[in-house]
């Protein structure tokens, strides 16, 4: 789902407490926050995802909330979801996780991370989460593409495409980020939790230490 209205997020929020785990992911223009993706794996096995935009080129000035009220309420949203008990995901959430202090909604419990996960167990193989994906799930489909309106849109690089197409895309690539993290983290807790790799959760926790600090 993308949230085209206030109401469309506290639909979604509104079983916070039993949301068990929390998988994030941003888009940003390197400067700012242009979406944000969670999907949420539910206590009785539901899941369901949420793309929160701020920039959509589709509305005048860019901006998708209208009303700098209505934004200001998201934020407050936003700041809700960051703060729940449930266990936050992301990809190498070091970069997103910053961006969050600056905006002033910090999370809470963040454990987990599938590239300091995959990279506790299997150091040599590579870290994206397109690559690690492959190996994690049957239902496998690459979608990298998906956010990239033509070859010349570098998502990565900060730019949006401008058509209304082009923007669903973008969504969608936020949206299969955060989907497909959280499986993946799935597959790789299963793997860091056998009794038999004691020494792989243990270079995990060790390696998120660093990442992070005191």
């Amino acid at each position: 789902t993308v949230a085209h209205s206030i109401q469309d997020i506290n639909a979604f929020i509104k079983d916070l407490p039993d949301i068990h785990t929390m998988s994030i992911d941003i888009e940003t223009t390197a400067v700012y926050i242009s979406c944000i993706g969670y999907t949420c794996l539910y206590k009785d096995g539901r899941v369901r995802t949420l793309v929160i935009p701020f920039i959509n080129p589709q509305k005048a000035g860019g901006a998708h909330w209208e009303e700098e009220w209505e934004e200001i309420e998201v934020w407050k949203l936003v700041a809700k979801l960051n703060a729940s008990d449930a266990v936050k995901v992301m990809q190498n959430g070091s970069y997103d996780s910053t961006y969050f202090v600056v905006y002033r909604v910090p999370l809470t419990n963040y454990i987990a991370d599938t590239l300091h996960g995959w990279h506790s167990i299997w150091c040599e193989a590579p870290k994206r989460i397109d690559f690690i994906a492959s190996i994690c799930m049957d239902t496998y489909q690459f979608w990298k593409d998906e956010g990239k309106e033509d070859a010349k849109d570098d998502v990565k690089g900060g730019k949006i495409p401008k058509s209304a197409e082009g923007i669903e895309n973008y969504w969608r690539y936020n949206a299969l980020d955060t989907h497909n993290t959280l499986h993946c983290w799935m597959f790789i807790a299963q793997v860091l939790t056998k009794p038999s790799l004691a020494w792989a959760l243990e270079n995990y926790k060790q390696e998120m230490m660093q990442q992070f600090g005191p």
